[in-house]
């Protein structure tokens, strides 16, 4: 799951108005650090008894995590783990191996950024495409300097934002259409956002089936 889990663009948020209303009409106020936890506890809740592990990636609109890129994880006082036992915190960006895929994230709008910044129209093949392929190319996880004003960067730490191995997947959650593009040996995931404004939006359900060895040296053999 990637953030902002409590974004500063909501409007509610942004005033700092943010409250539960008790069946007695009376008003029960919530710090951002208290909203936070109350959604890690209805989460946590449903995956009681269950094997599933949730990992949690900062986003730099986290109103209760407020760092430039490149992120540090969730701090550990948000997520002490005898209470979050199904919870795991990463850095933004991050690499993680499952197994032998390698899984790329990058929880920035960087690719709608990178199209931003092309001047043509109509290219071929199209920015995302481009986009995409430069950002691997470039083994960098953000590589736009200047970056957006949207997007705060902190170039001192620049190393944390190298792409050291090329991803077997990456994900980057973006304001564009979704979509799934295969960029030169990498999957391309944007799943878009879970809420868009006051409507639903969109998630990524990905499956990845356990590697056949046998069927892999039957076929190299054959």
């Amino acid at each position: 799951m990637m953030g902002p889990f409590v974004d500063m663009n909501n409007s509610e948020i942004s005033t700092g108005d943010i409250y539960f209303t008790q069946p007695d009409q009376s008003r029960v106020y919530l710090s951002h650090e208290e909203l936070f936890k109350d959604l890690l506890n209805t989460i946590q809740k449903e995956l009681n008894g269950v094997k599933t592990k949730v990992i949690l990636v900062p986003s730099h609109r986290d109103v209760h995590h407020f760092e430039p890129l490149p992120q540090v994880p969730y701090y550990q006082s948000y997520l002490p783990t005898s209470q979050y036992p199904s919870f795991l915190s990463v850095s933004n960006p991050s690499m993680i191996q499952i197994n032998d895929i390698k899984l790329g994230i990058i929880n920035a709008e960087v690719i709608k950024e990178m199209c931003g910044s092309m001047l043509p129209k109509n290219m071929e093949p199209p920015k995302i495409d481009l986009s995409l392929k430069g950002l691997l190319e470039q083994r960098i996880f953000y590589p736009l300097y200047p970056p957006q004003l949207e997007t705060p960067v902190e170039y001192e730490q620049i190393e944390n934002l190298y792409i050291k191995e090329q991803p077997d997947i990456l994900i980057t959650p973006s304001d564009l259409i979704q979509f799934v593009k295969q960029v030169d040996g990498c999957l391309c995931v944007n799943p878009g956002s879970i809420i868009k404004n006051d409507a639903a939006g969109t998630f990524c359900s990905l499956t990845i089936e356990p590697f056949n060895a046998q069927a892999y040296v039957s076929f190299i053999t054959y």
